[in-house]
């Protein structure tokens, strides 16, 4: 606890009074350029911003710029996106959204800005201005993502267009700075930090590369260097909370150990652990609720019914345009659902059934109805690809036609499902911790790398395992365990002992029968019954 004291605990007060500002003096926005005693690039340091309650984070206050982008039909079309997508389905306390997400990632891209302006400011040359780009940044990172999140980045995989939700995100802030209230922001950002924002977002995605000196400041948000962000430490907690699950990684911790050497995020080097845990909870995250095989397979459903219904509603066509694409939200599948209904109040949809698209529009809406009646598609199988397949480069996933050619029975390719679910660290196979540099006293000036085995000798030697999947769109039995069979069979002549499939074989389900002679109109006796298999 001494480091701690010595290192953590920032006088404010103090810090006030090195920059020369009267702590009586200073403006309430948390933005206000301290070293300057001045408004920092137009920012009208009088106005307070906005102060929320968050459940995760408590209370905290956001700046001026960010109250405003909130306060705009793009940003607030988030509140209309699950955070988990399908996972909801599953875990149904999990019904946050990314609005709120993304103001925790602001704060906390803020929090850790600010706290490397407090310590560092004239040794790096930072300015408010760099504090408030960051927090924007996290603000609007996610504006791209589309219905269901995720399953939208498979489906337009699956059409094959070529997608990444940061580039929407930079598309849909330009339609927010073009729009009503462009003349309030721009009293905020002028162009160049407005620059700097959609650099944070797309520089890891093939955007452009971080300035020489600030690229720590471009790894707040999205930190392809070691994947440890804002962004990370957001969702690992949300989402853990809000679907039940504990976790072991103390982040609020991890902040005050923050020290920028050679234009890196450095941690001091105590927090080893720490920070190992933030990998392995996300590994954790992923096993047990990010890749749920019920979620897997309301993934599955929801992915078919929008390639359906895409030649009427044209949803991949609807990437190509930022307001077209703003108007898309997890809402969508209930259009889908209700189009061509009679609607007492509202009029009728019917579709004629000449009607370009009917069709497909219907085969999606008869998807969404087994999913509303809980008739999923069925997990069938999995197996853990071996490790030497993974490391040699000759793993290749199985086709459907593959496995049917071992099946028996009434089974149709078109009915098997075969995807992967990966867990690593955020690296693949490579060990995360080998790219976080670490200090040792808080007056360091050089940073180093710390091999886990110094440490401790309990770190796993792989970082990643793939597990490959098998569902079935038809739910009956005898197709769940042809296809079961199929995939058993495949794998013994694939892989011969060295696969292991790990679903237990499917138990028929026993029929009660009477036993005994009963009265007229007497039920059977729920004593007296012997079970069989049908």
């Amino acid at each position: 606890m001494e480091d701690a004291e010595d290192f953590t605990q920032v006088n404010i007060s103090q810090a006030f009074q090195d920059a020369g500002v009267a702590v009586s003096l200073l403006p309430p926005n948390h933005n206000y350029d301290l070293a300057r005693n001045s408004q920092d690039f137009g920012c009208q340091s009088q106005e307070r911003g906005k102060l929320f309650n968050d459940p995760v984070h408590g209370h905290f206050r956001l700046d001026p710029v960010a109250v405003k982008i909130i306060d705009t039909p793009q940003f607030q079309r988030l509140a209309d996106l699950k955070q988990l997508g399908c996972t909801y389905y599953v875990f149904r306390g999990a019904s946050h959204n990314r609005a709120e997400h993304s103001m925790g990632v602001a704060h906390l891209a803020y929090t850790l800005a600010n706290q490397v302006y407090m310590l560092q400011g004239k040794e790096l040359d930072i300015s408010r201005s760099d504090v408030k780009c960051a927090e924007v940044a996290g603000l609007v990172h996610d504006l791209g993502h589309g219905p269901y999140s995720h399953v939208f980045d498979r489906f337009m995989a699956r059409k094959g267009r070529p997608w990444h939700h940061e580039k929407m995100s930079v598309d849909l802030l330009e339609d927010i700075l073009g729009g009503e209230q462009s003349h309030t922001i721009s009293r905020y950002v002028n162009d160049e930090e407005i620059k700097h924002i959609k650099d944070m977002i797309t520089s890891e995605k093939g955007g452009q590369p971080a300035p020489p000196g600030k690229r720590w400041l471009y790894e707040i948000v999205a930190n392809n260097r070691n994947g440890l962000d804002v962004d990370k430490y957001d969702y690992l907690q949300r989402d853990s909370m809000y679907s039940g699950t504990k976790i072991s990684v103390d982040v609020k911790r991890i902040f005050p150990f923050v020290k920028v050497l050679d234009d890196e995020l450095c941690y001091k080097y105590s927090e080893y652990h720490n920070i190992f845990e933030v990998f392995s909870t996300r590994a954790r995250m992923f096993r047990s609720v990010y890749l749920h095989k019920k979620a897997n397979a309301v993934e599955h459903m929801i992915m078919d019914a929008f390639v359906e219904a895409d030649p009427f509603f044209k949803l991949a066509d609807a990437t190509e345009d930022a307001q077209a694409f703003a108007l898309l939200d997890d809402s969508i599948l209930k259009t889908i659902e209700h189009y061509g209904a009679a609607r007492p109040g509202f009029g009728s949809f019917a579709m004629d059934a000449d009607d370009d698209g009917s069709t497909s529009v219907r085969s999606a809406q008869a998807i969404i109805k087994r999913l509303r009646k809980r008739d999923l598609y069925k997990f069938v199988e999995e197996f853990l690809v071996p490790q030497g397949d993974l490391r040699n480069g000759t793993w290749r996933m199985p086709t459907p036609a593959e496995v049917l050619k071992h099946g028996k029975g009434n089974l149709q390719e078109r009915d098997i499902i075969i995807s992967e679910a990966k867990v690593d660290l955020t690296k693949g196979d490579q060990n995360p911790m080998d790219n976080v540099s670490f200090f040792d006293y808080p007056e360091s000036t050089e940073k180093k790398t710390v091999p886990r085995h110094h440490i401790s000798a309990m770190f796993p030697e792989c970082n990643r395992e793939h597990w490959c999947r098998v569902f079935t769109r038809n739910s009956a039995p005898e197709v769940v365990e042809a296809t079961q069979a199929a995939m058993r069979e495949f794998l013994r002549e694939q892989y011969g002992a060295r696969v292991e499939a790990c679903t237990p074989i499917r138990k028929k389900r026993p029929v009660a029968e009477p036993c005994g002679p009963t009265e007229a109109g007497e039920p059977p006796s729920a004593r007296k019954r012997i079970l069989t298999y049908a």
